[in-house]
């Protein structure tokens, strides 16, 4: 019985020799099998409380989403996405900004005003919230960070 993984370690040595296994596809199919798991598409909503009347909470923010992708060189690269956003967040619903395959994701929103008006931000992952945060304080800032596994 000791002899037997010896056998079949040899035996997929004289295979791989004569061009029988695909060890190259196996590897990355496991690595992307890993990735499928670290990654998820995530969605940053930001939303206000403005009062139906007004034309909005003006804001500015940058978020950042780190991916994760199969590289034959490296095993695994990752790269990091910033993007810098502003406008208004509208009564009528919240602004939503959508990363997909991401292994995480931070963002940074601030309020552009003096009212007392809450700036709501969330992290959603798969359809659930994994994270929210907000302020009300006059210029204040938000900062949100999920991690998709």
């Amino acid at each position: 019985m000791k002899k037997l993984p010896l056998i079949v370690a040899i035996l997929a040595l004289v295979m791989l020799a004569m061009g029988c296994m695909d060890v190259e596809g196996m590897i990355k199919n496991a690595i992307e099998g890993m990735l499928e798991g670290l990654t998820a598409t995530c969605t940053i909503k930001v939303s206000s409380t403005v009062g139906v009347d007004s034309t909005g909470l003006n804001r500015t923010g940058e978020y950042e989403a780190v991916s994760a992708q199969f590289d034959p060189e490296t095993a695994v690269d990752f790269s990091t996405d910033s993007y810098r956003v502003e406008g208004e967040v509208a009564p009528k619903g919240p602004i939503k900004y959508t990363v997909d395959a991401a292994a995480s994701v931070v963002g940074m929103f601030q309020k552009q005003g003096e009212d007392d008006a809450l700036l709501r931000i969330e992290i959603w992952k798969g359809g659930e919230l994994v994270h929210w945060s907000g302020t009300t304080s006059p210029w204040g800032a938000v900062l949100v960070v999920a991690f998709s596994s």
